[in-house]
């Protein structure tokens, strides 16, 4: 057994250590070092959290404390799994300074720390999306990585970005975004360099998301909701005429030449088509 403070030794994969902070709120974590990443990383580190929830600012200490004890890889994951629908409320509503972003599926909650090269790719993809919308005149809503929430579906997301474009007059005006009423976002971006523990894409079909746009630090894919489950697509419906080979190609240059520099080759590309 460890304590919060103790060292921890062994980042390698296959190793399991079982933690139990003293922090007067029972907890027991069993990390399990799994295999390379999309990045070809050494090893990626998938937490699983059961805990006694009712004290969610605890439960926020203990996941911060947590992580302390290893040092990870871009976009940390942790999976905390027994957690009720107010409480994911509560730690969604009541997060202050550098928190991670939620998803929610059904008492399962995935907490996820971006780090630059994570934040590099979707601010990147954003800033396409818009310089391809102002050159189009297409009316867009950037709602970035709103928090979107069912509680009649026990589920809720955060995406990397995600915008409204059908709706985005309607949704322009509100303060707050309330799916059991407003719509979903019609294009969610989301970039895993490792594998997220919840099965996003159903998880954006069982809300509505018409698309999905994935980048895992390679490759970017598209998604297009039909019927109930996503098919992988080779044309935006969202944004029709959107050049996603030439948005893939910027994204591919990012660590090699200024995002200005970017965002404007691909204005002007779109300009002359």
């Amino acid at each position: 057994m460890f304590s919060i403070g103790d060292r921890v030794s062994g980042n390698k994969a296959g190793d399991r250590m079982s933690i139990v902070p003293d922090l007067g709120l029972e907890c027991r974590a069993t990390i399990l070092l799994q295999s390379t990443t999309p990045r070809s990383l050494p090893w990626r580190a998938s937490w699983v959290i059961l805990v006694n929830d009712t004290i969610p600012d605890r439960l926020l200490t203990v996941v911060r404390k947590l992580c302390m004890l290893l040092s990870f890889p871009p976009e940390t994951r942790t999976l905390i799994d027994n957690v009720r629908w107010e409480t994911y409320v509560a730690l969604a509503e009541d997060r202050r300074g550098n928190v991670p972003r939620i998803t929610y599926d059904r008492g399962l909650m995935e907490l996820m720390s971006p780090k630059k090269e994570h934040e590099k790719v979707k601010t990147l993809l954003g800033r396409l999306v818009a310089a391809f919308a102002e050159v189009k005149e297409i009316d867009i809503e950037s709602v970035a990585s709103t928090t979107f929430r069912r509680q009649d579906l026990d589920r809720g997301f955060e995406a990397d970005e995600s915008f409204y474009i059908t709706h985005a007059e309607t949704i322009r005006a509100q303060d707050e975004i309330d799916l059991a009423v407003d719509p979903p976002p019609e294009l969610v971006i989301e970039v895993e360099i490792t594998a997220s523990a919840i099965r996003k894409l159903e998880l954006f079909a069982k809300l509505g998301v018409t698309e999905v746009w994935r980048h895992d630090g390679e490759q970017l894919r598209v998604f297009g909701l039909v019927g109930e489950i996503y098919q992988e697509v080779f044309e935006s419906v969202a944004l029709p005429g959107f050049p996603l080979p030439a948005a893939q190609e910027i994204v591919r240059k990012r660590n090699t030449v200024g995002e200005i520099v970017l965002v404007k080759a691909f204005r002007e590309s779109i300009q002359g088509s």
